[in-house]
């Protein structure tokens, strides 16, 4: 149905103009007193962003994005880039599936004139809310939302267990296949096996092209041909586990394995295949640690099996991505890698793409830029910071910047004060990364020492960053901008600052790693910001594990402790059910980038902190098998 409300109108309802931005954030804005404080409304952080998911189509003529005008239903709104002053055609879920809180949760172009849409529905599988999950559908819709198409749709009788299954089980794309404007490269769960398929985006019908053991995984990867290159592996050899890659072959249409590209689990080497080489098919682009501390960027050689050369390294953050130029959807070069820094940090080794964003950092200063590819005439352009929720731009022939809209209306932006990486001793003397969020306006050594929240991350092997929705920053300044100092240590055993710090949490669970966070408590008293009467931690996952040990240390120094999703009881994890997010970032950040693949396996840990980091998706994956070993052992028992 056609929309009565334009970009225009999302744009005043949820955001604020690039004239006002402009102003708000110029050199000559004053600090506030405390007196004169926003505080960030809860509204800002519950109802549903007003624009998210915002994607352009390959040709650059449509664009799309999940909307939400009362902040509870989802729609999904398209527009023509060249008449972006009219209405939208928007469309959202009606019916039955309404009425079942069936809603959106992500798009995706796979033609031009076609659109990939993943839905999904809460659903309880028991008492408590461990037990409750999502099923997860994938729909291919035209752009006025009249023809849904259901990818591989399954005929034929089927068992109640197959049919549970599939409400679980759903098909996620591998590559849009640039060269090839019918058909998209997908995977398909079973019970028992991981599919490919190539398929038809107008009629849903596909031609499967590969099958993965219980012991593989998808590694997304594919040639100009369109063919899977790339797949990982978890096997047990001579009384260990050893993960590794294979890589196929298009001439002998083998699979060989690559020894260099594998190692042993208990070394934890974190080693990611991202890309092919857009100028020279033989060379695969990685992400290894190999003798490093921090993961960096190289070339290996497929014909030669050997590494050819160091890309990028960067001397005190791991490298998280290569970023492409593209024709439309297809990569030509290399023009830039990304590190992890505060936050996702983009290096521009190409002149022309360096002088394009040093522009719009000029133009959209104290916010972090994700620049897209060029598809036709437009850009998409996310920004977003500790202090901004993710708004969007077009960027006409990479000239003129066109405001679209901000995900979240009524965050006082020009009165949060930015947050802050910084570092304190442990009291083994490790240095301890931290994310500090302070109220706008505080003075440190003049004004009184503050009450405190320590906020500890879940994983644990994850980490926080200073950018909005990337690290539980709209929680932190909802608390800052109301007069709490707060502080997330990235504490022993966080991933992101290098093995050193990695490695140091290993068995350290509700020990040093516990220790750390006491001490960046002490830290900021010692600082003169935090009263240590007023203390509180807190944190969901292993975070909320940590508040919870944190109650039954001997002199623990908080006066509150809040838990919350918490896993107390050290059990298994379970197979992972809730539809994992496809990324933790604004839709179209980087667009052309190329990172560690967040592949679902069978079996996979289901805490979804383990993949934020480079390689790790190859130790859930041993972790799988070796939980659908055991299943058989016992079963044979």
């Amino acid at each position: 149905m056609r929309s009565s409300v334009t970009l225009a109108a999302i744009w005043r309802a949820g955001a604020i103009g690039l004239a006002l931005t402009m102003a708000l954030f110029s050199p000559g804005a004053t600090a506030q007193t405390a007196a004169d404080r926003v505080p960030v409304p809860l509204d800002a952080m519950v109802r549903e962003s007003f624009l998210s998911n915002v994607i352009l189509s390959p040709d650059g003529e449509h664009l799309a994005a999940i909307t939400s005008l009362d902040g509870e239903e989802r729609a999904i709104s398209i527009w023509r880039t060249a008449a972006l002053d009219q209405n939208p055609v928007r469309f959202g879920v009606g019916g039955a599936a309404a009425r079942s809180r069936v809603r959106f949760a992500g798009i995706e172009w796979v033609a031009n004139d076609r659109i990939l849409v993943l839905l999904q529905q809460p659903v309880s599988l028991g008492s408590g809310a461990e037990n409750r999950s999502y099923t997860a559908l994938a729909r291919i819709v035209n752009l006025d939302g009249s023809e849904w198409i259901e990818p591989l749709a399954q005929g034929g009788t089927r068992s109640e267990l197959e049919d549970f299954a599939d409400k679980f089980l759903s098909v996620d794309i591998i590559d849009t296949l640039p060269r090839d404007e019918r058909h998209v490269l997908v995977s398909k769960n079973t019970l028992d096996a991981t599919f490919v398929y190539r398929v038809d985006v107008y009629t849903g019908r596909g031609e499967r092209v590969a099958q993965l053991g219980a012991d593989e995984g998808i590694v997304p990867v594919v040639d100009r041909e369109g063919n899977l290159r790339v797949k990982q592996f978890a096997r047990f050899r001579d009384g260990a586990w050893v993960i590794g890659h294979e890589i196929y072959d298009p001439a002998t249409r083998r699979w060989d394995e690559h020894p260099l590209l594998g190692y042993q689990a208990s070394a934890r080497r974190n080693i990611s295949v991202v890309a092919i080489d857009p100028t020279d098919p033989d060379l695969l682009i990685v992400l290894d640690d190999e003798g490093q501390n921090f993961t960096y960027a190289r070339s290996y050689s497929v014909s030669r099996r050997a590494f050819v050369e160091t890309l990028f390294q960067h001397a005190r953050y791991d490298v998280s991505g290569v970023l492409m130029d593209r024709a439309g959807q297809d990569p030509t070069r290399i023009i830039g890698f990304t590190y992890s820094a505060a936050s996702e940090t983009p290096y521009y080794t190409d002149p022309a793409y360096r002088a394009l964003y040093e522009g719009l950092q000029a133009q959209l200063p104290g916010r972090n830029i994700y620049l897209g590819s060029r598809n036709g005439a437009y850009r998409l352009i996310v920004t977003e910071s500790s202090r901004h929720p993710p708004a969007y731009f077009l960027l006409e022939n990479d000239q003129r910047l066109i405001a679209l809209g901000s995900s979240v209306s009524g965050v006082p932006s020009n009165q949060l004060a930015p947050t802050e990486l910084v570092y304190y001793p442990a009291r083994d003397g490790l240095s301890i990364p931290a994310f500090l969020t302070l109220p706008y306006g505080y003075r440190r050594g003049v004004d009184a020492p503050l009450p405190v929240i320590i906020q500890p991350h879940g994983g644990p092997w994850g980490r926080n960053d200073a950018s909005w929705g990337g690290g539980d920053i709209p929680v932190t300044q909802y608390f800052a901008s109301r007069g709490f100092a707060v502080l997330q240590p990235q504490f022993r055993g966080s991933t992101g600052f290098g093995n050193q710090l990695w490695r140091a949490g290993d068995r350290q669970w509700g020990l040093a790693m516990q220790d750390d966070k006491d001490d960046g408590l002490r830290w900021l008293v010692d600082q003169g910001v935090a009263d240590p009467a007023r203390a509180l931690i807190y944190g969901f996952s292993y975070g909320g594990f940590a508040a919870m040990a944190a109650t039954v240390r001997p002199n623990s120094p908080y006066r509150c402790a809040i838990s919350g999703r918490r896993r107390l009881q050290f059990a298994a994890p379970q197979h992972a059910l809730e539809p994992k997010p496809r990324s933790a970032r604004p839709s179209g950040h980087h667009g052309h980038r190329h990172g560690p693949a967040r592949t679902r396996f069978r079996g996979e840990y289901s805490d979804p902190d383990l993949s934020r980091r480079p390689g790790s998706n190859g130790h859930a994956l041993a972790f799988g098998a070796f939980r659908r070993g055991a299943a058989r052992r016992e079963q044979a028992a």
